[in-house]
């Protein structure tokens, strides 16, 4: 990635080379040796610092990076392996980037692990060793997430045969691993549990004792029908509540709070008795006439003080009608969720694949996608009351699959940039 601090620092490294290379042997000689390795420390977090997953198409590899949105400009980052998650501890002063690496980067021997990282400085903190060849090697959210008691993660895996483990972030290591047939990706239920949705429609929930042991599970009654209509597993949540947006453009509300789901009434995103744009229709409305279904990778994300949820939508249109639950949309339709009614429409400058908004009183929303003429790939900000483009970052990477915004605590602040 380039930003201006890299350009000059760069500039700055080229100028000093150039020095070194005209200066007499003896002045050289005074020039003192640059220590390598250092982790720069970063200053007290703001509201609209976020973290995001930098991906690398080529090998499937990422780099977790933290930007300002207020500027746009790049903080710090962390290495990351193959496919990696983040989580981040509920005071800010630690993250944990689950991570796969190869011998030989993509072949070799393989090893699991949870790596703890300061967030002051960045620094690594320590090595969790998972069991091999099990973490789910996919592109989905939700394939791990602490606990409300964040002594625990809970990391999804893949091989194909599905299963959680569980690990103590307070004594830094693998607790146990539990079989889960049929059941995917891991949601907090209430303060030492964890949900996976399951391919019959319903939630197999866990509960561990003090130790990160099994301590009881059940299963929930099926609240979708899998054979008419599927969730997307990337769930916006406002508070202890997860809200699931289906390829129709339903929303499902899940109560996770307690011991059990509990779950609520879905409502529509759409007017599903809209009938499809006709060419004329279609062509004088540059293909927006409608109807409009719910789309993109992040595609949802909420504001917990403004009790709002933000969907990206695209008219289909656009995608034929293909793939409509994994197409970037121009628009992000902004819904009550009590009321469940829209308050507005945030048009995009280009097609967002993924967003987030930060959760405070002037909240920003970040959209990363692409410019519909060039295709250059964007990461922009807009003011997410009224929809004004504010800016973008320059170069933020390959592809950016998800944001995690930073959590505020009095505790979590660093030092300044030197």
């Amino acid at each position: 990635m380039t930003t201006k601090r890299n350009r000059s620092a760069a500039l700055g490294v080229l100028a000093a080379m150039a020095l070194a290379i005209s200066a007499p042997q003896g002045a050289r000689a005074e020039l003192a040796a640059e220590p390598l390795g250092r982790s720069l420390k970063v200053g007290p977090p703001s509201a609209h610092w976020t973290y995001y997953l930098d991906f690398e198409l080529g090998t499937f590899h990422g780099r977790y990076v933290l930007m300002n949105a207020d500027n746009a400009d790049y903080l710090a980052h962390v290495s990351a392996g193959r496919m990696p998650t983040l989580d981040v501890a509920p005071n800010g002063e630690e993250i944990y980037v689950t991570s796969t690496v190869y011998e030989y980067l993509v072949d070799g021997d393989r090893h699991d692990f949870v790596n703890v990282f300061d967030t002051t400085d960045y620094a690594s903190q320590a090595k969790i060793e998972l069991p091999t060849g099990k973490r789910a090697l996919m592109g989905s959210l939700s394939r791990s997430t602490l606990l409300r008691d964040p002594r625990f993660l809970v990391i999804y895996n893949y091989t194909p045969a599905t299963s959680i483990s569980v690990v103590d972030i307070e004594k830094r290591k693998h607790v146990v691993d539990i079989d889960s047939p049929g059941c995917h990706l891991v949601y907090p239920t209430g303060q030492r549990g964890v949900s996976m949705l399951c391919g019959d429609g319903t939630f197999i929930t866990y509960r561990f004792d003090a130790n990160g042991k099994l301590a009881s599970q059940d299963r929930s009654a099926a609240f979708f029908d899998p054979q008419t209509d599927h969730l997307k597993t990337n769930a916006a949540a406002l508070g202890d509540t997860y809200y699931f947006v289906s390829y129709s453009g339903d929303v499902y509300p899940v109560d996770l709070s307690g011991e059990s789901p509990r779950f609520q009434e879905p409502w529509p995103l759409v007017d599903k008795s809209k009938k499809k744009a006709n060419f004329i229709q279609a062509l004088f409305t540059m293909g927006k006439a409608g109807p409009w279904l719910p789309g993109g990778s992040q595609l949802a994300t909420a504001h917990e003080g403004r009790n709002e949820l933000y969907v990206i939508m695209h008219p289909i249109f656009w995608s034929e009608n293909t793939g409509d639950h994994d197409f970037p949309g121009p628009e992000v339709w902004v819904y009550d969720a009590d009321s469940m009614e829209r308050k507005r429409r945030l048009k995009m400058r280009g097609v967002a694949m993924s967003i987030v908004v930060t959760q405070d009183p002037e909240p920003l929303l970040l959209a990363f996608g692409a410019d519909i003429s060039t295709e250059a790939l964007s990461l922009e900000i807009y003011d997410a009351r009224s929809g004004k483009f504010l800016r973008e970052m320059i170069e933020p990477g390959d592809a950016i699959l998800a944001f995690e915004p930073v959590p505020l605590s009095p505790n979590s602040a660093g030092e300044d940039n030197q």
